[in-house]
């Protein structure tokens, strides 16, 4: 095969893509679109359920479904990536933990939360991507990824 070397020192194969406007042009109608991916989490002992969308771009949703009723209720979105893998939902559907990634930041965590909103009731800050999320072994008590122990949720009563 034979490569061509373009003006900025990239090796082509066979042709050469050039740079600035009609760079982007070629690229558009050469590249297909990328659709978001959808990842379910599936409660255990309920028909609750957690849809975590990745996309557009680097941005996340998180949707809650009621299975048995087929009622979906969009929770918050993300700027940011949710590992799905390092997720877990409650047996009973009301709570959820899940590992997360801020772009801008550069940081992680763990954040035990009620479904399917984002915001924390329980919150372990990282300064990696390795380990973190978790699983829940009770309605009330999950196992996290990084620290080998079993926690209680602290639910946080309105006054």
């Amino acid at each position: 095969m034979r490569h061509r070397i373009t003006k900025a020192g990239r090796r082509v194969a066979g042709h050469s893509i050039p740079f600035g406007r009609d760079r982007h042009t070629i690229l558009e109608k050469t590249m297909e679109k990328i659709h978001p991916r959808l990842h379910v989490l599936l409660a255990r002992e309920s028909n609750m359920a957690i849809i975590i969308r990745r996309g557009p771009s680097k941005q996340t949703c998180v949707i809650g479904w009621d299975r048995g009723t087929d009622e979906f209720r969009i929770g918050q979105w993300f700027k940011g990536k949710i590992y799905h893998h390092r997720s877990d939902i409650s047996p009973d559907g009301k709570y959820w933990i899940y590992f997360a990634l801020h772009f801008s930041y550069g940081r992680t965590w763990t954040v035990a939360a009620k479904t399917p909103y984002l915001k924390a009731i329980d919150f372990y800050s990282k300064r990696s991507a390795w380990h973190g999320g978790g699983i829940f072994l009770k309605n009330d008590t999950y196992w996290l990824n990084d620290r080998y122990a079993t926690h209680t949720l602290q639910k946080k009563e309105k006054n």
